[in-house]
């Protein structure tokens, strides 16, 4: 099961979608290397709760400014990580709301920026920002709401979206690196009971391989504009990738129909193949709405192109 959530300024609705196939699920044999023939997927979103409905829309704890992320746990709460104010809400399974977690700051359960991504697993709740805090239910509470411990975030953090996640007791924690004019290089930090083991798992080299940096451009001393979407060409393949509930890799280089899923130790597990179908053409229609949206991006730039970063 996947939670996904759809926000608006003062609402937010909670999906559970569940993925049905007979191929890609099934455990793996000991240092298996077979190819298998994809079976035909089936992807259900089913709507749980709509948190923020009419009648409740103008409290502070329906109202919504910059969503960053959603997550729930076994027990089916639901929290909700926003960036105005920065804090952690946490509801019941109907979308009743049942308590705030942590506020701005610099102290125990407080968040340095904002909460970036959360995580419920195994009772307690992982929370990044500028660091990582682990919240746990005290004797008396029904959700976490006690502080476990703080984890320090290497100095190559990586505060954007990307999932964390937790596999037999550890912590995966998302990064990369890049250097400009080369493909990215995408990781996981792992962190333990204790904080940072030292250990990393590294995520393939694979081809078309970006995270789509954005164009910058100074407005002033000191201070810039950043545009999203310049570096991709409308259409270009594009590589996807991410961890599975094993602690494994799974990767396509979005160029075939085909994925492949790798060890910690970068070795290849299996590789599913996808019908050889051709690619589908882009029509005239959607091919002039994507440049459209690219030259508004574009022309938002008000500098030189040998300025535009």
């Amino acid at each position: 099961m996947d939670f996904n959530a759809l926000t608006a300024t003062s609402r937010l609705v909670v999906a559970v979608s569940t993925l049905v196939t007979s191929g890609c699920d099934r455990p793996l044999g000991e240092g298996s290397r077979a190819t298998d023939a994809a079976a035909s997927d089936t992807v259900t979103a089913v709507v749980t709760s709509t948190i923020g409905s009419t009648g409740i829309e103008g409290t502070d704890e329906y109202v919504f400014a910059d969503v960053q992320s959603v997550a729930a746990d076994h027990a089916g709460l639901i929290y909700v990580a926003d960036r105005i104010p920065p804090s952690v809400r946490v509801y019941g399974p109907a979308g009743d709301f049942i308590a705030w977690i942590g506020r701005e700051g610099e102290g125990p359960g407080e968040f340095m920026g904002w909460p970036s991504d959360i995580l419920a697993d195994e009772g307690n709740l992982y929370v990044r920002g500028q660091r990582v805090t682990v919240f746990t239910a005290s004797a008396t509470s029904e959700y976490p709401d006690s502080v476990v411990t703080t984890w320090r975030i290497p100095p190559f953090a990586n505060l954007g979206h990307e999932r964390a996640r937790f596999n037999a007791g550890v912590y995966y924690y998302p990064g990369y690196t890049f250097r400009r004019d080369e493909s990215e290089h995408y990781f996981y930090v792992k962190f333990g009971p204790n904080g940072v083991t030292g250990d990393t798992v590294h995520v393939p080299a694979f081809r078309n391989l970006t995270g789509g940096r954005p164009a910058f451009y100074m407005v002033s001393q000191g201070s810039g504009r950043m545009v999203d979407g310049l570096n991709i060409a409308p259409f270009a393949p594009r590589a996807a990738w991410d961890m599975t509930g094993r602690g494994t890799i799974i990767a396509s280089d979005g160029d075939a129909y085909q994925i492949q899923e790798f060890d910690q130790d970068g070795q290849v597990i299996r590789t599913i193949d996808g019908p050889s179908s051709g690619r589908r053409a882009v029509s005239g229609a959607e091919r002039a709405d994507s440049m459209a949206a690219l030259e508004l991006r574009i022309d938002s730039i008000p500098v030189p192109l040998a300025a535009r970063g």
